[in-house]
C-alpha cells in the first residue's frame, strides 16, 4: 500500500473554506500536498511573510527549505520556529496508513511575548482546525475513490457559509 495519497480537490472551493475558517478561528493556515509542494495559498497574510515571499505563495527559498526540512521530518504533530521567527504548529493530514498532506497553522500575531494562555489558546484552536480539515479532507477522499455520496466538492463552500453564519451569530 502507497504511504502518499495524492487528492485531487478544487482550489477554488479549497481556498473559500480554507480562508473562512483562518477567519473564524483569527489564525493562518497553509496547506503542502503529500510530496511538501504548496497546494493553498495563506489564508491571511503574516506581515514577515509577506516582507520575503510574494503574493500569496511561498516562493522565498530559506522558507521554502525549512518548510521541507520539517514537512519531511514530522510524524504526526508539532511547534516550529520559521527562519523568521514565526511560530507555527505543523501537521500530518491523512490517516496513520495514508498521508494525503500537511497542515501549518499560524497564530496572525507573534506569540515570542505571548503568556501562557494565549498560547495553550492557540494550541486548542490549532488542534480544532486540524479536525475540521482532516475529516473534511477525509470525506472528500472517501467520496473521490470509493464513490460515497458524504461530501460533495461544492458542499465546502456551504461548509464555509455556515461558519460563517455560526460566527456572525455569535457576535450578536
Amino acid at each position: 500500500m502507497p504511504t502518499n495519497l495524492l487528492l485531487s480537490v478544487s482550489l477554488k472551493y479549497w481556498q473559500d473554506f480554507q480562508d473562512t475558517l483562518a477567519k473564524a478561528m483569527d489564525t493562518n493556515i497553509y496547506i503542502f500536498d503529500a510530496n511538501a509542494n504548496p497546494f493553498s495559498k495563506f489564508s491571511q497574510q503574516v506581515e514577515v511573510c509577506k516582507d520575503v515571499n510574494e503574493g500569496n505563495k511561498v516562493c522565498n527559498e530559506k522558507c521554502i527549505h525549512f518548510y521541507k526540512d520539517v514537512l519531511n521530518s514530522i510524524e504526526d504533530k508539532g511547534i516550529f520556529t520559521c527562519p523568521y521567527g514565526i511560530k507555527l504548529y505543523a501537521f500530518r493530514l491523512g490517516t496513520y496508513a495514508q498521508k494525503i498532506g500537511f497542515l501549518i497553522v499560524t497564530p496572525n500575531g507573534n506569540l515570542a511575548g505571548a503568556d501562557v494562555e494565549e498560547v495553550n489558546a492557540f494550541v486548542a484552536k490549532a488542534n480544532s482546525i486540524y479536525q475540521t480539515i482532516n475529516e473534511v479532507l477525509k470525506a472528500v477522499l472517501e467520496k473521490n475513490l470509493l464513490g460515497l455520496r458524504r461530501l460533495e466538492l461544492n458542499c465546502i463552500y456551504e461548509i464555509s457559509r455556515l461558519m460563517i453564519s455560526t460566527v456572525e451569530l455569535d457576535k450578536v
